[in-house]
């Protein structure tokens, strides 16, 4: 799990990343990034296909869902 400096835009909650190895909808193999606020408890999530896009997904979770500081 990792912690962000960034906060959660909806309650400016600390915000930290979940992965763990799962299918998609669709039945492909790979890894489920989940983004958690840890102040209201809200998620945000994306499928990533192999670990190497794990770093890009985190990225793109972080410019949706939170706000930099």
């Amino acid at each position: 799990m990792k912690i962000y400096k960034s906060k959660c835009r909806y309650c400016g909650g600390n915000l930290s990343t979940r992965t763990r190895k799962n299918l998609n909808i669709i039945g492909e193999q790979g890894y489920i990034v989940e983004l958690v606020c840890d102040g209201c408890g809200s998620i945000s999530s994306m499928f990533a296909k192999c670990v190497a896009m794990i770093p890009i997904i985190e990225n793109k979770l972080l410019k949706s869902y939170g706000r930099g500081e």
